[in-house]
């Protein structure tokens, strides 16, 4: 773990393999620090979540101008190209070009809570089991990201009845969070039919704002399928009541 410091112009080129969580190319925990100039190429992969390219687990820090190149693969939740589960921090200038897989994934970060992110990218497909993202898996509590894009295909397949949303930038967007001038450009698929799944060009289920934003890509589902939005607001799929 690094704890209440500063890293500048590092990198790290082997891969890195966990069997539990905070696994990251660079750092798997980072707290309360900055993070600046700094690079993994080498796969990342564990069992558990909170697993990144470049810092597994990154809390109430900052990260600027840093990059992940290669696979990154988990488990289970908070996996990302460049973090996994990344809270109450900021993001600038950085990206992630590697494939992401796992069971709740991001093609950048996994989830995100309370950070900022500007002028960031990801270039990776994406293949998720149950939450998926181009950019991220999902945001919520006021995270605010602009400026921001993704190109890489996003897919959850044999999913059935377990997928909960897919969205070619973000897969979730929870209130009182913010995206604005961004852009999706990959394509989106979804072979889950449970009927409160969300598959969307550029959010699967949104419930902040968006602004200024544009998906490309082509979206392919069974139910709740939109070009940009797949599910806006609360859904009620009782079949008895209007909707």
């Amino acid at each position: 773990a690094f704890w209440k410091s500063s890293m500048t112009d590092c990198y790290a080129t082997g891969a890195v393999s966990g069997v539990d969580n905070s696994i990251g190319g660079v750092a798997g925990a980072f707290w309360k620090s900055s993070m600046t100039d700094c690079y993994a190429t080498g796969a990342v992969s564990g069992v558990d979540n909170s697993i990144g390219g470049v810092a597994g687990a990154f809390w109430k820090s900052s990260m600027t101008d840093c990059y992940a190149t290669g696979a990154v693969s988990g488990g289970d939740n908070s996996i990302g190209g460049v973090a996994g589960a990344f809270s109450d921090s900021e993001m600038e200038s950085c990206y992630a070009s590697g494939n992401v897989s796992g069971e709740e994934v991001g093609g950048l970060v996994g989830w995100t809570r309370s950070s900022i992110f500007n002028n960031c990218d990801a270039a990776g497909s994406v293949h998720g089991i149950q939450r998926a993202g181009g950019f991220a898996e999902s945001c919520t509590n006021n995270t605010v990201i602009s400026y921001c894009y993704s190109t890489g295909n996003v897919a959850i397949l044999n999913a059935d009845y377990y997928a909960d949303y897919i969205g070619g930038f973000i897969g979730l967007i929870g209130d009182n969070c913010l995206v604005s001038n961004c852009y999706s450009s990959g394509n989106v698929t979804c072979d889950g039919s449970d009927p409160n799944v969300g598959i969307g060009g550029f959010v699967g289920q949104c419930f902040g704002s968006v602004r200024d934003c544009t998906a490309y890509g082509d979206v392919q589902g069974y139910i709740n399928v939109g070009g940009m939005f797949g599910v806006c607001g609360s859904v009620d799929t009782n079949p008895d009541q209007e909707i």
